[in-house]
Parts: C-alpha cells; structure tokens; sequence
C-alpha cells in the first residue's frame, strides 16, 4: 500500500491515493502472492477528517477499514481536528502497535487548515506538516517519494499557496502518473490505477473517483 500523498494550497486540501494493493500469505509476511485493489482514502463526516492510509492492509481479520470505523466510534462531533488527530494516535498505539501503517489526517479547524502526518516508520509520531517552525502557516505538498527519477521531475515544487483548485489536482495527477511509471519497471509494483481524491475546503468535501461515496465514508 503506497502512494498516498496531501497537497494543501491556500484555498484547499487535495488528498490523493493510489488502489493496488499487495496480497501476501498473512498480514504479518512479506511474501507476495498476487494483486487486488483496496480503499485507502476514507472520510470522517461529522468532524470533516480525510484519512489516507500506506503500509499493510489488515491486521487479523480485520480490514484497513474496519479498524477505522471501529476508531471512528470513539470520535465526537465536537472534536477539534487536532483532538482527531490526537486520538487516532492514540488508538492506534494502544489497540495495533505492531501494524505497520501510516497516516495523513487532514481538515479545516475554524477555517484553518490542519495537515498531520502519522508515520509508523518514524514510531509513530503525530507531526503538523502545513506550520513552520514559527507558527506560521506553509503550503506544499505530503508524499513519501523513494524514486529519484521522479521526484527529478516534480523537484523544485510550484509555490502552492498560489495555486488554485485545478493546478492543485493536475499536480497530484502528474505526480501519480509518474510513481505508476516508475513502478512499472519494477519486478513487483507496489503503486497502481485508479486513483481516488479528497478535496476539502473550509466549508466543503468532495470525491473524484469512479466509486461511490460509501466506500469513502468511515461514519
């Protein structure tokens, strides 16, 4: 399960992933023994939450999914986004330590918005990406990109706090065509079509994907 990745331009949040997911013998081996497809972006309504997820797809009997509805169940309409960020954090250290996923978390707090990246390789640490080391508010772009002829290409990055919506999208688009390239050279892929998008605003969320909303929606 890679690649997910959050653009977060002035007047919105763009979360995208890919759908190909690695089958292997169980959810604690390596082994490949085919390909499927998988959810990997998933939307809480009642706080306006995106999640995307990279890493394994299941622990046990239970899907990706399922572990975050189950979390979703302990979320509170009231709830900040930090406070959502804080407790995904949380469940997921205390109930799936050894479940090697990580996290994007994102959404708007009174009009701000709010980036976190959740990272199993860094122990999952709970870090805001869109702040400087001021406080201030940047704007760019969340990816994990190991391929040097891609992020060649995509390095250096546009100014996204002057981007609108449609330059946001052809960026994350153009981003993905290229990782699926590279990946295609590879023995064993690990990134592949179709993919699914997140947009949010202060006051809006929509989907561009083939699927329906359902599979999205974690409440």
């Amino acid at each position: 399960m890679t690649l997910i990745a959050t653009a977060y331009a002035h007047e919105c949040i763009v979360m995208g992933t890919d759908t190909l997911l690695q089958r292997t013998e169980n959810y604690q081996t390596n082994k490949i023994i085919g390909y499927g497809s998988i959810q990997k972006l998933f939307f809480i309504r009642k706080t306006g939450t995106g999640i995307s997820v990279r890493g394994r797809a299941s622990w046990g009997e239970k899907t990706i999914k399922q572990i975050l509805q189950n979390f979703t169940h302990t979320v509170e309409s009231s709830m900040r986004q930090c406070d959502v960020a804080d407790a995904l954090q949380l469940y997921i250290k205390s109930n799936f330590p050894q479940l090697e996923t990580s996290y994007h978390i994102a959404g708007y707090q009174d009009n701000e918005p709010f980036i976190y990246d959740l990272d199993f390789d860094s122990g999952l640490n709970l870090v805001r990406e869109n702040v400087d080391r001021k406080g201030f508010l940047r704007y760019s772009v969340l990816a994990r990109i190991d391929d040097t002829e891609v992020r060649n290409q995509v390095l250096p990055l546009p100014d996204f706090s002057k981007m609108q919506e449609n330059q946001v999208f052809d960026f994350m688009e153009t981003l993905f065509k290229l990782k699926i390239q590279a990946e295609n050279l590879k023995p064993t892929p690990s990134v592949g079509y179709p993919i699914d998008y997140l947009f949010l605003s202060h006051d809006q969320s929509k989907f561009v994907s083939n699927k329906i909303a359902s599979d999205f929606l974690l409440d």
